[in-house]
């Protein structure tokens, strides 16, 4: 009896694959590694905001706010409005409140505070969708929007008013809101005295906001002395006169004008003014021609202005015994 021999060596595997078999599981396995990041991308899609209407286009300065009339257009890309976003009160004031000023609030809060007002009467004249992306509010006329620089104003748009409240705003929106053009006056002359104005040395620096001087304002003469009679005076004028004179006659303009290199700030320098006397404080005001302007524009009002404090006098009297009185009189 022959009994058949075993081959030594790893048990022959159940079956042998063949290429054929294989290419279906392969590409299976391809689809699931195309298809599994786009779904997390669809998980994960988010919200966006884009600003439109006057307030990026327009002029959107200090006064336009006041006249009213301005549009901002909200339009949301990946997500829609709720239904009743422009027809509910309280979400309306929602919306409007979500605009929040970086600078000065108590100003801003005047604007938010006639959106309100209007819209309890009148809704539809200061908001109103243009379709299920896009809301249009339009300011109304404001009584006393004042700021004394540049206003940037955030959107920072509440889930609540979307109909995806899962999917917020990623990034919130924002516009700048120019303040008038305007003159400041700083310096040493802030604080001068009479006797300030006879030494001289002090300084007056006009700045401009929103605004360019002439580009030859300090070495043109008639722009230069026409700057000078800007400053004027209804306390003492012929005392200031004494000022202004010394100033266009002085030998070397350059030593008491100069002009930065942006064109926005004139700096003088006053020189000595000999006679120089008030008797009480006198007040300087600058009402600046707008031809000494590059946009040749008048300035938002009130026009600056400085005072200066007259020499103090005091007296002590000393009264003696023997009926004969003596003063002693002295200036500070």
């Amino acid at each position: 009896m022959h009994l058949k021999k075993e081959k030594s060596g790893f048990p022959a595997p159940p079956f042998k694959a063949s290429g054929s078999a294989l290419l279906p599981c392969l590409l299976v396995a391809l689809l699931f590694i195309f298809l599994l990041p786009c779904a997390g991308r669809a998980a994960t899609a988010t919200t966006t905001a884009t600003l439109g209407g006057t307030i990026v286009t327009g002029a959107n300065t200090e006064s336009s706010i006041n006249n009213g009339n301005e549009t901002i257009i909200i339009t949301l890309n990946g997500n829609t409005w709720v239904s009743d976003v422009a027809s509910n009160a309280a979400r309306r004031d929602l919306l409007f409140d979500s605009m929040v000023a970086a600078s000065e609030p108590e100003q801003w809060a005047k604007v938010i505070a006639a959106l309100k007002s209007k819209s309890a009467s009148d809704p539809s004249s200061v908001i109103s969708p243009a379709n299920d992306n896009t809301v249009t509010i339009t300011l109304p006329q404001v009584s006393g929007y004042n700021i004394s620089a540049d206003q940037k104003v955030t959107v920072n748009i509440p889930p609540s008013l979307l109909e995806d409240s899962g999917s917020p705003v990623s990034t919130p929106p924002s516009f700048t809101i120019k303040t008038d053009p305007q003159a400041t006056i700083t310096g040493s002359i802030t604080k001068a005295t009479e006797a300030d104005i006879v030494h001289g040395g002090k300084t007056i620096v006009i700045a401009l906001t929103n605004e360019k001087w002439a580009p030859d304002i300090a070495t043109t003469t008639s722009k230069r002395e026409q700057l000078f009679d800007c400053l004027t005076t209804t306390d003492q004028p012929a005392e200031w006169a004494k000022v202004i004179a010394a100033l266009k006659y002085a030998p070397d303009p350059g030593k008491v004008i100069s002009l930065s290199s942006d064109n926005s700030t004139v700096t003088i320098t006053l020189p000595p003014v000999n006679g120089y006397n008030i008797s009480s404080p006198q007040t300087i005001t600058l009402n600046i021609a707008p031809s000494l302007l590059q946009s040749k524009n008048a300035l938002a009002t009130p026009a600056p202005s400085f005072v200066i404090a007259p020499a103090t006098t005091t007296a002590v009297y000393d009264l003696k015994l023997n009926g004969i009185s003596t003063s002693q009189i002295s200036e500070k």
